[in-house]
């Protein structure tokens, strides 16, 4: 339509300004065929970006979802499209953070980790898939940030919860590679469970075992 060939010479202006008013005025619109067009302006600068993720995340969510879902494979606007996706609490975008927060990058896994902070919910869903990220990733910066991600998400229990109790249910009749992976992570979240779990590895004979119970006592939350 006319009025629409008029927003698109508007948002290809040279002025940052018309742009601006011009993605405004699509936001507006709530209108689910301009989705495409908003996505592709995540790419802009950081006025134009922020105002078409506004515009995003005030779409329909059945309509908006599946569309950010497929953006996550675009490198380029990857951030922005994981901003969205946790101001809507898009709960269907987990797996696919999981996958990308595995990565290696910093600048790959750093915003993956922050989506899944602001969506993921401390409960026998998210938590096990939470977990078997920590198992999978190795030692050092990556798997810290995995671990304070999931107390994050744990931290949203209510005050008097026992923070613990969920991961220890997602570690089962865990291995003793996943436990001492976990140990750390328990510390970090205390209560109960966690001090009776890490209990006996801080006498064990083992020394491996016994380090991952002091680390675990090292990070205890509370003096």
């Amino acid at each position: 339509t006319p009025g629409q060939y008029d927003v698109e010479l508007v948002l290809q202006s040279d002025v940052p300004a018309v742009q601006l008013a011009g993605l405004r005025y699509l936001g507006s619109l709530n209108d689910v065929s301009t989705i495409p067009t908003l996505i592709d302006r995540l790419s802009a600068g950081e006025q134009i970006a922020t105002v078409a993720q506004q515009a995003l995340a005030g779409m329909p969510r059945e309509a908006v979802g599946p569309a950010l879902l497929k953006a996550l494979d675009r490198k380029e606007i990857r951030g922005p499209v994981i901003n969205v996706l946790k101001e809507l609490r898009y709960y269907e975008a987990i797996d696919s953070l999981i996958v990308i927060a595995a990565d290696a990058d910093p600048a790959v896994y750093g915003p993956a980790l922050d989506g899944l902070r602001g969506i993921a919910d401390p409960d026998e869903t998210d938590l096990p898939r939470l977990v078997a990220l920590l198992c999978e990733t190795p030692p050092g910066t990556h798997r810290d940030e995995v671990e304070r991600t999931i107390v994050i998400v744990c931290d949203k229990l209510p005050a008097d919860a026992d923070r613990a109790q969920g991961v220890l249910q997602a570690l089962g009749k865990a291995d003793m590679a996943r436990m001492m992976t976990c140990l750390p992570l328990l510390g970090r979240l205390g209560g109960e469970q966690a001090w009776q779990t890490i209990q006996p590895y801080l006498n064990s004979r083992d020394q491996t075992q016994r380090e991952a119970g002091i680390r675990a006592l090292c990070n205890w939350p509370t003096a």
